[in-house]
């Protein structure tokens, strides 16, 4: 059996068309791959730590532990400098609050604002571990920064006369509006 010229194109053309349809797939699935990490990446739980501090008269630090993602995250081990616990603070409950962060769940947006001495702290770098998890994976950061460095950054406030007796309303309400910018 002899094959014409017209079969040898034909049997050409079905193995162009079948390596078009493979190479077709692969895209395809290297398309979905990257498609589902997309996904994973936007909706995941983005958590970390912070300093910030608020001044109504008188200035409070707060460790700041918030979630930034679009899920909720469970916080399945939280490392902290023991010093934390060490510092003698204003309330033995402040020292006690780091503690509390392990086992917790942090909604998106979410954020717990742990109020602490932030001065009373040498002036050194310390670091935290947070591991947590969603519906489907788990997650950890690592973060190191100096406290002390973020409570002497000075905040802009217009000058005004204020009243006699009404410093902190005015100190709240420029707070306040401070925050909604």
């Amino acid at each position: 059996m002899t094959l014409l010229p017209s079969d040898y194109i034909q049997i050409i053309g079905i193995g162009v068309s079948l390596l078009t349809s493979i190479i077709a797939m692969i895209i395809s699935v290297m398309t979905l791959r990257q498609n589902s990490k997309m996904i994973e990446s936007t909706s995941r739980p983005y958590v970390t730590i912070y300093i910030d501090s608020v001044t109504i008269c008188e200035q409070q630090s707060y460790f700041v532990i918030k979630n930034f993602g679009q899920s909720a995250a469970y916080v399945t081990d939280f490392i902290y400098p023991s010093k934390l616990d060490e510092t003698p603070q204003a309330h033995r409950l402040m020292n006690e609050a780091f503690s509390c962060v392990k086992d917790s769940l942090i909604a998106p947006g979410q954020s717990f604002m742990l109020p602490y001495k932030v001065v009373d702290l040498p002036n050194e770098l310390i670091s935290f571990s947070i591991k947590y998890s969603s519906c489907t994976k788990s997650y950890s950061d690592n973060f190191t920064f100096n406290p002390r460095k973020f409570i002497h950054i000075p905040k802009a406030r217009p000058d005004t006369s204020i009243p006699e007796g009404d410093e902190r309303s005015v100190q709240t309400l420029r707070e306040i509006v401070e925050r909604l910018m």
